[in-house]
C-alpha cells in the first residue's frame, strides 16, 4: 500500500499503473493508468519585509497627478 502527503512544492504529477484482481478467479484482472496533478494550496503565511507599514490618507486630501 502506497501512503504518503503529496506536496506541489516536491512534485506537481504522479503517475502509476493500479491493477486489480478477483478473489473468485485468477482470470479477471485489470490494471489502470492513473494520473495525479497536484494543485498547490497555500500552506505558509505570506511574508512581508520592512518595505511594507501602515499608512493613512485623509479624505480631504488634494490630488496630485504628477
Amino acid at each position: 500500500m502506497f501512503r504518503a502527503s503529496l506536496d506541489r512544492e516536491d512534485r506537481d504529477s504522479y503517475q502509476m499503473v493500479v491493477g486489480v484482481t478477483s478473489k473468485r478467479s485468477k482470470h479477471w484482472r485489470d490494471a489502470a493508468e492513473v494520473r495525479i496533478r497536484v494543485v498547490d494550496v497555500n500552506d505558509n503565511d505570506p511574508a512581508f519585509g520592512q518595505t511594507c507599514r501602515p499608512v493613512e490618507i485623509p479624505e480631504n486630501e488634494e490630488v496630485n497627478c504628477e
